[in-house]
C-alpha cells in the first residue's frame, strides 16, 4: 500500500474515532448536567479539570435545570438532548469538537478539544515481579480524552 494511502486511512480512522468519542462523551456530560448520572462516571473520558468544570455547572445550576422545574425524574428523562456534534481533526491525535444541545427548552452550544492520551494498562499474563518492584509490566495504550470544554 502506498505511503499516502496509509496516511489517508489513518486520518480517516482517527476522524471517525474522534467523532464517536465526542458524541458519547458529550452525551455523558449532559447526563451529568441534568443529574441523571454522577460526574464520577466521566472517569478517564474527561480530564480532571473538565470534570471540575462540569461539577461547578451542576452545583450552581448554570443552565437553570433545577430552578425551572425540568429536573429529570423517574418518569421524565431526556431533559437534555444533543442535537449535533462535529469533530474537526487537527492531526491524528487531536480534534476540535463543537455542537448544539437542547437544555430545558433552550438551544445551547458547546465547543471543546479531544486528544489521544497515553494510559498505562497492565500487560496480560501472570503477575511476576518486574524491575523496579512493579507487578506485571505496564505498557502505554492511547485513548481519547476530553481535555477542554466551553459552553455558550
Amino acid at each position: 500500500m502506498p505511503q499516502g494511502a496509509i496516511a489517508a486511512n489513518r486520518t480517516r480512522t482517527a476522524a471517525v474515532e474522534a467523532h464517536r468519542f465526542a458524541v458519547s462523551t458529550m452525551r455523558a456530560v449532559f447526563e451529568v448536567i441534568d443529574r441523571r448520572r454522577g460526574s464520577a462516571q466521566l472517569g478517564g473520558a474527561a480530564a480532571p479539570d473538565v470534570i471540575d468544570q462540569v461539577d461547578a455547572v451542576v452545583r450552581h445550576d448554570a443552565f437553570g435545570i433545577v430552578g425551572s422545574g425540568t429536573a429529570p425524574t423517574t418518569q421524565q428523562s431526556g431533559c437534555t438532548r444533543i442535537q449535533r456534534v462535529h469533530a474537526q481533526l487537527c492531526d491524528v491525535s487531536a480534534a476540535e469538537i463543537f455542537g448544539t444541545c437542547l437544555i430545558g427548552g433552550r438551544i445551547r452550544v458547546f465547543a471543546g478539544r479531544v486528544e489521544r492520551k497515553p494510559v498505562r494498562v497492565r500487560a496480560p499474563g501472570p503477575r511476576t515481579p518486574a524491575v523496579g518492584g512493579r507487578g506485571a509490566l505496564e505498557r502505554a495504550k492511547y485513548r481519547w480524552q476530553l481535555v477542554s470544554l466551553e459552553f455558550c
